[in-house]
């Protein structure tokens, strides 16, 4: 018990004291314990942890924040703790990382740095610093929708798209280089954006893939969907119409398709639209169920 309680007073102390030191100062001793860490990460594992600490307290100084240098250092603190956990699940895959996502808080870092500076070394270590992270927002946005993190993968996602709208901005090469890749992680982006229910956010990376002429119907899928929730229904049936126009054998468009002829009474149209979607799913129970309840409702009509 008296350990413990002096451990606590000297919590206090040290946390007292690194408050009481001048906010420009903390950033720059941040800087340098994370010198010490990279020349040897072994002996001083502890100076990773005090320069994280560090540079977070500094940047609670309005003056502070509008240092590009202080969110650079920021940036490459938390680029190296992600690194160092990268390289420890390297070893053991189901070792934890210490932090939530630490590559989009040096992400939002790196680019802080990057807006404040006119400076081209500094321009130049934030891109360099969003370069070796870009792979990791994409992987940890796949994890954290994987777990139904919804929000958070969104967040993830968007900041890969937008680093890499950084990157071609200064000439550097991105993981997202390749048009179908770059596709693939704007439709996941609005994905996610939709299941977290950030329906702007949606409805504005989805019609970015129509507008661009996508070949992927669940864009047309997704954005009928959200235009019918949102009240749109003229919006939402030209979508649909252009989709089925286009991808006459997608279930997912043939479904949405058959859901509306359903909710609005269109019983005649029905009946080849399920039967086609009996041809594709003719182990589908409920499609034989709905056929059959058509054509009783066309017989009690008659």
């Amino acid at each position: 018990m008296k350990k413990s309680f002096l451990l606590f007073i000297y919590f206090l102390v040290v946390t007292g004291f690194i408050q009481a030191q001048d906010p420009a100062k903390l950033a720059k001793q941040a800087g340098r314990a994370l010198t010490s860490y990279n020349i040897d990460p072994s002996n001083n594992s502890n100076k990773l942890e005090e320069a994280k600490m560090k540079i977070n307290e500094a940047l609670n100084d309005a003056e502070v924040q509008q240092d590009p240098g202080a969110w650079l250092t920021k940036g490459e603190i938390y680029n190296t703790i992600l690194q160092r956990d990268a390289a420890a699940r390297m070893i053991n895959p189901n070792a934890k990382m210490s932090g939530d996502n630490d590559a989009l808080v040096a992400f939002e870092a790196f680019k802080k740095g990057y807006e404040l500076t006119d400076k081209k070394y500094q321009k130049a270590d934030a891109v360099k610093g969003v370069t070796e992270l870009q792979g990791h927002l994409i992987n940890i946005g796949v994890s954290k929708y994987e777990a139904g993190e919804y929000d958070k993968a969104f967040s993830s996602f968007e900041a890969a798209l937008v680093s890499h709208a950084l990157l071609k901005e200064n000439s550097q090469s991105s993981v997202l280089d390749d048009p179908a890749q770059f596709e693939n992680q704007v439709y996941i982006t609005a994905l996610a954006a939709q299941l977290a229910d950030r329906k702007d956010k949606a409805e504005e990376y989805y019609t970015s893939l129509y507008s661009g002429g996508t070949d992927k119907p669940a864009v047309y899928e997704g954005l009928f969907s959200l235009k019918k929730s949102n009240g749109d229904k003229a919006g939402a049936m030209k979508i649909l119409d252009e989709g089925r126009k286009k991808f006459p054998d997608d279930p997912g468009l043939l479904f949405s398709e058959i859901n509306i002829y359903l909710q609005e009474g269109r019983l005649e149209e029905l009946i080849s639209r399920l039967e086609k979607a009996i041809d594709q799913e003719p182990t589908n129970v409920s499609l034989y169920v709905t056929l059959g309840s058509v054509f009783d409702n066309l017989y009690q009509k008659e």
